[in-house]
């Protein structure tokens, strides 16, 4: 018999009373987001067809929201369009599950490229992700930024 995992339900940007830390520069760019659905859970086996389950549409509307939040804030537009990027993560998980840090980055990877921050994830030359200890809710601290 298999365990069954706890739905995990993604904030709305909108809808959360929690604080999000965001910082942008036109080379850089900071931003907190939520714990993201595994690449386990992120797509669905819709008639043959690889669908976006109905967790990775939540999770890009929440990133996109937060993006748009903070391109409000800082004024300008936050892309890079196609440059080489650095991008470092830390992932601050739910619980303390065991858990593998590269299912985290497709989903957020998609959900970056879809709220327009880069054109792809190609862009990406170096990458660093450290688990840190785990908060209630989980989150990413997310910094990118161009490699000159």
């Amino acid at each position: 018999m298999g365990t069954r995992e706890a739905k995990q339900e993604i904030p709305h940007p909108e809808k959360t009373d929690k604080a999000v830390e965001m910082e942008s520069t036109k080379q850089a760019i900071s931003i907190d987001l939520p714990w993201p659905p595994t690449a386990n859970r992120y797509w669905r086996n819709v008639n043959g067809r690889m669908v976006l389950s109905r967790a990775g549409r939540e999770y890009r509307e929440a990133v996109d929201g937060l993006v748009w939040q903070l391109t409000c804030k800082s004024g300008h537009a936050v892309t890079f369009g196609n440059a080489e990027l650095e991008l470092e993560i830390a992932a601050f998980p739910p619980d303390r599950r065991r858990r593998d840090l590269d299912n985290l980055l497709k989903p957020l990877l998609d959900a970056l490229q879809h709220a327009g921050v880069f054109d792809d994830d190609s862009q990406i030359s170096r990458l660093s992700i450290s688990r840190l200890s785990p908060i209630e809710g989980g989150k990413l601290a997310v910094r990118l930024q161009c490699i000159h």
